[in-house]
């Protein structure tokens, strides 16, 4: 027997009362209702449990410090201010505190080697160096004195292979030194910044990033 389409229109799709829709008008295709719904609830809550307290650390809460507080080991920072106020000084006072294993400003440091590479005014910093080194103990003043580095001709930080060798150069002697001494190099001075890359603009991303990148090189690379 042959029938007319319309005569199933009363009794759905296949004649019998069933009426079907497609799959995706329940799901989003991929699978069961309840399979999404339960998928979709566990996006959420992995989510939320992403949203923690401010005060909440993502590992562990101690963290290797230089100076407790102020100056993380491996992590590159910068002192900036005016012309004349005071930038040297300030390393040179870390330096001391560092090499001797003495608190600064009442915050305990982790007792090192300190280098400087003084781009700037580099014949005047060991003058500045001694006059600090006479306010301390003599014990104290030959740790100072002992560990704290100033290299020589250190080069420019520019781009290419000159920035690249200089950057080189840089962790070759810490990790030389270290052999010597036994001792961590503790941090690396670039004094100063603009003349570090002499020859560049402060003002061009491109090369604030990459002065940063080489910075985390080293700091890696040494420790420091």
């Amino acid at each position: 027997m042959r029938h007319h389409p319309d005569d199933y229109s009363d009794f759905g799709m296949d004649g019998f009362g069933a009426s079907f829709a497609p799959l995706d008008a329940y799901t989003d295709g991929s699978g069961r209702p309840e399979d999404n719904a339960r998928e979709e609830a566990d996006r959420k809550e992995k989510l939320l449990a992403r949203l923690i307290s401010a005060a909440e650390p993502d590992g562990d809460l101690a963290r290797a410090y230089v100076i407790k507080g102020v100056i993380l080991q491996k992590a590159p920072g910068l002192i900036f201010g005016e012309s004349g106020a005071a930038k040297t000084a300030v390393l040179i006072d870390m330096a001391k505190a560092i090499t001797t294993g003495a608190d600064y400003y009442g915050r305990r440091t982790d007792p090192g080697f300190v280098i400087m590479l003084a781009v700037e005014d580099a014949d005047g910093i060991p003058s500045r160096v001694e006059a600090e080194a006479r306010r301390l103990s003599d014990a104290d003043a030959d740790l100072f004195r002992d560990r704290y580095r100033r290299l020589k001709d250190p080069g420019l930080w520019l781009r290419g292979k000159q920035g690249d060798k200089a950057v080189a150069e840089v962790i070759e002697v810490a990790e030389l030194y270290k052999e010597i001494t036994g001792l961590p190099c503790r941090m690396i001075q670039v004094d100063t910044m603009p003349k570090a890359i002499a020859g560049e603009t402060m003002n061009d991303d491109a090369v604030i990033t990459e002065f940063v990148m080489r910075a985390q090189r080293i700091a890696e690379a040494t420790g420091a």
